[in-house]
């Protein structure tokens, strides 16, 4: 059987501080996102375009 990975590929190169810190963000700037679950890509790509990068982490 075939493992899958992330829905989003971007979970397994993010750490828990930095999907938080971009949750904060995400909030911040007045995205609904929940406290649990997956991150849309659309949010990643918004931080990405405002910070030229993800949260340090």
């Amino acid at each position: 059987m075939r493992q899958r990975g992330p829905a989003t590929g971007m979970t397994a190169d993010t750490t828990p501080e930095q999907r938080e810190a971009l949750c904060q963000w995400a909030r911040d700037e007045g995205c609904e996102i929940a406290d649990r679950g997956v991150i849309p890509k659309h949010i990643y790509a918004a931080y990405r375009q405002e910070h030229g990068g993800l949260p340090k982490a």
